[in-house]
């Protein structure tokens, strides 16, 4: 019989993915974008986490429908209501909210990059 580890108060539990990224199992969707934005930490083919369930708010990062195809954009909400592009030229696309023409998926919560994809020489910024 052996002495305990004076460790054995430190080990804490595995890092579950599942736990961390997915809070509401029936409402999160998993998507892998095409194209990515690196101003916003998304990289091309990264996986994103999207939760349907979660209310969007000023800033957040959305899956929209616009004009029937899904897109990745960021909401504003103020001055007023605009979806906008994520990428260099920050394309805005204004949105009537009397209408209902808004249609928001869901809010994009985590994103899951793969690191050995990326090229130094693609992203010197990494």
């Amino acid at each position: 019989m052996g002495f305990p580890s004076p460790a054995q108060d430190y080990i804490d539990s595995r890092i579950s993915l599942d736990k961390t990224c997915i809070l509401r199992p029936a409402s999160t969707y998993l998507v892998r974008v095409e194209e990515g934005c690196m101003a916003v930490g998304i990289l091309h083919g990264a996986i994103l986490v999207v939760d349907a369930a979660v209310k969007a708010a000023h800033g957040s990062i959305v899956v929209a429908v616009i004009d029937g195809a899904y897109v990745i954009r960021r909401l504003r909400l103020f001055p007023l209501p605009a979806l906008e592009s994520l990428g260099k030229r920050g394309e805005i696309t204004t949105i009537d909210l009397e209408e209902g023409e808004l249609v928001i998926f869901g809010v994009v919560t985590f994103a899951i990059n793969d690191l050995q994809e990326v090229k130094d020489e693609e992203n010197p910024c990494l």
